[in-house]
């Protein structure tokens, strides 16, 4: 119940470092399919094989330079591979053509009208373009990436596993959680908790500071929550009776406003409360039936 439905995904829409995206020398060209490209730093490097896998990263910003998303400092570096051959009846995909054409260094620009991306305009306001700036960072061949993405699978799942409770644990710990969050909510609407007030309306009750780093934008936190309607102190969901973590990458939108501004707040380590207004959280339509129409949201975050 954290995350949202995501509209605009940079690799759906790639697949279905140059921050300013500007510089003194650059060339530009036009893909095989015909899209703009700017080439803002040759490197004069050999382009990939077929077949090889190219990693990369990317700023996605519109057409006055807002970043729409970063996928910058990941904790797994996204990659694409060059096709060996192109299928039958597939439909042109612009970033793979440019990357086809790159070298290792490179610092490239693509530009795709909105026009060709639908549902764009529809979420990001009337915009010309989606201006993709990438940076080329390494080319393998396919084991080489296959055994990379195994090692992080696994990787990922030992650190689960060590997080995992057992059905006696995550029952009594729902239990603990479920009467802290009640009290807190409770001396909340009491005045007696001291919350710090972000402009964005959001609003953070700290319990413990932690002792770790806050976690950048681009780096995956895994994070037990209870989340409890603010108004009615009913649960709608949390992390605890189900025994593990709640994993996602911060900063990507891929959950709620009120969680990615509110969890780079809390160090590794730290323990809070969340309360989120509703239009941070799931706005005027709510989320039916646990969570009403314009619901302000309270979640008990730890942050591991």
């Amino acid at each position: 119940m954290i995350l949202k439905t995501i509209k605009f995904s940079a690799l759906a829409l790639i697949l279905a470092g140059l921050t300013s995206c500007q510089s003194s020398s650059s060339k530009s060209g036009k893909t095989p399919s015909g899209y703009s490209y700017t080439k803002h730093f040759d490197s004069k490097g050999p382009n990939p094989q077929k077949g090889d896998y190219v990693y990369f990263e990317m700023d996605i910003k519109d057409n006055n330079g807002k970043v729409l998303q970063s996928m910058r400092n990941l904790d797994q570096m996204p990659a694409v591979q060059i096709p060996v051959e192109t299928q039958v009846g597939s439909k042109p995909n612009a970033i793979i053509e440019l990357l086809e054409m790159s070298a290792v260094g490179d610092s490239l620009e693509l530009i795709i009208p909105s026009d060709s991306l639908p549902g764009i305009r529809g979420q990001y306001g009337d915009i010309e373009h989606i201006a993709y700036c990438l940076e080329v960072k390494e080319f393998t061949d396919q084991k080489t990436y296959l055994d990379r993405a195994n090692a992080f699978k696994l990787q990922q799942k030992a650190e689960m596993d060590a997080l995992r409770m057992s059905p006696e644990e995550s029952k009594a710990k729902t239990q603990e959680i479920a009467s802290f969050v009640e009290q807190t909510l409770a001396d909340y609407k009491a005045g007696k908790t001291n919350p710090t007030k972000l402009d964005s309306g959001l609003e953070i009750i700290m319990h413990e500071e932690g002792d770790g780093q806050y976690v950048p934008n681009g780096k995956q936190i895994k994070a037990h929550y209870y989340g409890v309607v603010k108004e009615t102190g009913s649960m709608f969901d949390n992390s605890f009776s189900k025994g593990m973590p709640f994993t996602f990458t911060l900063g990507q939108g891929q959950v709620i406003k009120g969680w990615d501004e509110g969890m780079a707040k809390i160090r590794k380590g730290g323990r809070a409360t969340l309360v989120i207004p509703y239009p941070m959280a799931y706005g005027e339509s709510g989320r039916p039936p646990r969570i009403p129409a314009k619901s302000d949201l309270v979640f008990y975050v730890e942050v591991l």
